[in-house]
């Protein structure tokens, strides 16, 4: 299964639900792809969202059942590395890189994309610089 294909299936998932957080990965000691998510508090208890995520990631086994992806809330039962891809909706995909802020002393995530545009899309607000 190529990285493209699970990307557009979770790109078809967020319209619906813009909040939750989707990144991939290269499981290196897996020898498969790892899709971490971030379930914003809001829809901790709404079944309909489960419901649809659990259909998510099966459509996205069965795209490609010869190869496993593995799936984690935040990082439950595997971590990223530096090389893991932010999914974002209606945007290309960016590579995401950490960077430590003077306001507050906070780490915030940062993405950089072909064009060299960078967006803060950890923040309570978006951040664009040119």
């Amino acid at each position: 299964m190529t990285k493209d294909k699970i990307i557009n299936k979770i790109r078809s998932f967020l319209p619906k639900y813009p909040n939750v957080r989707f990144f991939i990965d290269v499981l290196d000691d897996y020898g498969c792809y790892g899709v971490a998510y971030i379930v914003p508090e809001e829809l901790e208890n709404v079944d309909a969202f489960w419901d649809e995520l659990m259909d998510l990631k099966n459509d996205i086994r069965e795209l490609s059942p010869e190869s496993q992806t593995l799936f984690t809330e935040n990082d439950m039962l595997f971590s990223l590395s530096d090389k893991a891809y932010n999914i974002l909706p209606e945007t290309k995909l960016m590579k995401t890189t950490e960077c430590f802020t003077s306001i507050n002393e906070e780490t915030h995530q940062f993405s950089l994309d072909a064009e060299h545009i960078i967006f803060a899309d950890n923040c309570d607000f978006y951040l664009l610089a040119a």
